[in-house]
């Protein structure tokens, strides 16, 4: 699965399936269990929606029915993603703070922060700045602590774009270059492109908008040798729609006719 290879992974699963069906046992539920959810996965991954929804209320079903608790938070997880995938975000809210509490009575430490990283972007989508301040500070504070810079940079971003949109733009600024310096270290370059848009929405509420344009600027380059296609396209729409509010239509036409070259190039 690691290598991409899926048919041959999903085989391989399908069999552990077949024989851990035949016995019965708890420990071959769980692994009944545990093979449907990565064929969940790999349904997801591969961009079978219909698929892997199918297969994690398969694998939830069997999770439950084994009681083993890793599994169970396991697959509760797998499917909040697939749900907030498919924008469903209230129900992938609900299998979030299912998964959670799972983790935490196993002791593990991370997998709530990435949790709570999670609920947090959700909670940005919709519209609840003051929870995903919430989450994100909450996350800050144990990663710090604990020297876990992959989840404070998403935290930090999570965090900086809330309070964009509540105007706490100093600190949303101070938050969002703590991300990038981080996202930096730990090699992360999409969200690295992420991040350099926040920061230009930033800079632009902010009214600095040679600031705001080189931040929109770094973002395109970064996914431009990241070739992904969605995130150029948003980037340049974000880009033609600042130049039309500050009335420079000459930059305007421009970054126009640079997006249409882009997608002149893509072959269907």
């Amino acid at each position: 699965m690691e290598r991409e290879k899926y048919t041959d992974s999903l085989f391989m699963f399908n069999k552990v399936i077949e024989q851990s069906s035949k016995l019965k046992r708890k420990i071959d539920l769980s692994l009944n269990s545990r093979a449907t959810a990565k064929i969940a996965q790999i349904y997801r991954d591969t961009e079978n929606y219909g698929g892997s929804k199918e297969k994690y209320e398969e694998a939830t079903k069997l999770a439950e029915k084994s009681k083993d608790d890793y599994i169970l938070g396991m697959t509760y997880w797998g499917y909040a993603l697939l749900l907030q995938r498919e924008g469903e975000y209230e129900k992938a809210i609900s299998y979030y703070n299912k998964a959670a509490p799972i983790y935490k009575r196993l002791k593990y430490e991370k997998q709530p922060l990435k949790i709570n990283n999670n609920l947090a972007n959700l909670y940005y989508y919709l519209n609840d700045y003051d929870n995903t301040i919430d989450l994100a500070s909450k996350t800050i504070k144990i990663s710090e602590d604990k020297g876990y810079e992959t989840e404070l940079a998403y935290a930090l971003l999570f965090r900086a774009k809330a309070k964009k949109e509540k105007n706490l733009l100093n600190e949303a600024e101070s938050d969002i270059k703590r991300a990038i310096s981080l996202l930096k270290k730990i090699d992360d370059k999409r969200e690295l492109g992420v991040s350099y848009m926040t920061k230009g929405l930033i800079y632009e509420k902010k009214k600095d908008y040679d600031n705001a344009i080189l931040s929109f600027n770094k973002a395109i380059d970064i996914f431009k040798e990241l070739d992904k296609p969605a995130f150029i396209n948003s980037a340049y729409s974000e880009i033609i729609r600042f130049y039309k509010d500050i009335n420079n239509l000459e930059k305007e036409r421009e970054s126009t006719d640079k997006l249409i070259n882009i997608v002149k190039r893509i072959k269907f």
